[in-house]
């Protein structure tokens, strides 16, 4: 599942927890009311709705600075410039509407 927040070892296991939870409940044991759920857990129900955004791995003045307005414009607010050793508020272009 590409945006599930857990990692792909993670809905393994839960599709194993799913698989072993209906074998428990096949031989009437109660263990498989609690391995079919947290497997549905693991492997459907928690879905990322975040975009990650790398900003501080970039290692020119430039891009860091894009991706930093990026993450100003995605939360709506200002840019504050530290890289030249002073602190300096930069201009972000609003979005054209039509």
């Amino acid at each position: 599942m590409k945006n599930n927040f857990f990692p792909l070892q993670f809905v393994i296991l839960g599709y194993l927890l799913i698989g072993f939870g209906i074998y428990f409940l096949i031989r009437s044991d109660w263990v498989g009311f609690i391995m079919i759920p947290a497997g549905m857990v693991f492997s459907f129900l928690i879905i990322s709705k975040t975009e990650r955004i790398e900003a501080g791995l970039e290692k020119e003045r430039d891009a860091a600075l894009e991706k930093g307005k990026e993450i100003a414009k995605a939360l709506d607010k200002k840019l504050l410039d530290y890289t030249s050793g002073k602190s300096v508020w930069v201009e972000l272009q609003k979005e054209k509407t039509n």
